[in-house]
């Protein structure tokens, strides 16, 4: 699949941002971005494959690809919002649309902001349910899993 947009670099880091996020196998092959100094906006090609494997039990659902309102009153960006910024508003919203439907205990337990567990004095491995064989009834330090994800793995018995 090969997509052409205009884009600030915020909107770029979203779109890539947007790709890596998706469930299914997907690569990018390779990226042409220029930057165009009279809109101040980054043009530019990007080539993407999509992978799927046939005889599974997961049926096949084709890429979705946020569309992009046609019919700008103001397509150059003279005044109020231009191209480049609808686009990126169409890939904020299909990120928030897809974080909504995914299940919040997933997410809970996924994110980053979620607790974590360390078993004070020894810690090796950090713990995200403290009902793990390994931390209970045990002190711990509570603290979050991107905070303990920077000097520990996960434990292997709550890391589901």
């Amino acid at each position: 699949m090969d997509m052409n947009f205009a884009s600030s670099y915020t909107g770029l880091k979203l779109l890539l941002n947007y790709i890596y996020s998706q469930n299914d196998k997907n690569s990018i092959q390779g990226i042409d971005v220029t930057y165009d100094e009279e809109d101040g906006y980054l043009q530019g090609e990007l080539f993407m494959e999509l992978f799927y494997v046939e005889g599974t039990d997961k049926e096949y659902v084709p890429a979705f690809i946020p569309s992009v309102p046609t019919g700008v009153d103001d397509l150059f960006h003279t005044e109020g919002m231009g191209l480049a910024d609808i686009l990126k508003a169409a890939i904020e919203k299909a990120m928030e649309e897809n974080n909504a439907t995914e299940a919040s205990e997933t997410k809970a337990a996924t994110g980053d902001s979620a607790p974590a567990y360390l078993r004070k004095g020894d810690a090796t491995v950090y713990h995200t349910d403290r009902d793990c064989e390994y931390i209970k009834g045990k002190e711990v330090d509570e603290t979050t899993v991107g905070e303990a994800k920077k000097s520990y793995p996960k434990c292997r018995k709550c890391g589901k």
